[in-house]
């Protein structure tokens, strides 16, 4: 996937074969964030995989330094979300970063990048 392939090839190789299903009020919540901020900001999702489908539910936003075009949420943050948000840590199933007014669709590389490779 890192060499000199085709893209046409690496495409193919990316398809994911689960619908993907956001919750509406988490929707309107990224697309506020991206739209709002004029910095990027970057979050953990929290849903469920199963065979029916990919259900993202919320994000779970930590501590985190953040720049016009950079996001760094450091390893000691885990330890604070785990405080601030309890078991529901035990429901990420990705990661979201804005790209400042892009909009909250998922890229080629992303989507295969965090995805688990039975689901691309």
């Amino acid at each position: 996937m890192w060499g000199n392939e085709d893209k046409e090839e690496e495409q193919e190789e990316c398809k994911v074969k689960l619908p993907i299903y956001l919750d509406s009020q988490l929707d309107m919540k990224l697309r506020y964030l991206s739209r709002s901020l004029d910095t990027e900001i970057a979050g953990w999702l929290t849903g469920e995989i199963t065979k029916e489908g990919i259900f993202i539910k919320d994000i779970l936003i930590p501590e985190q330094e953040v720049g016009g075009a950079s996001v760094d949420i450091s390893p000691s943050a885990g330890a604070k979300l785990r405080t601030e948000f309890g078991d529901k840590c035990t429901k990420i199933i990705g990661h979201w970063h804005s790209h400042c007014d892009f909009g909250t669709s998922w890229s080629g590389f992303y989507r295969c990048s965090f995805l688990p490779q039975s689901y691309c």
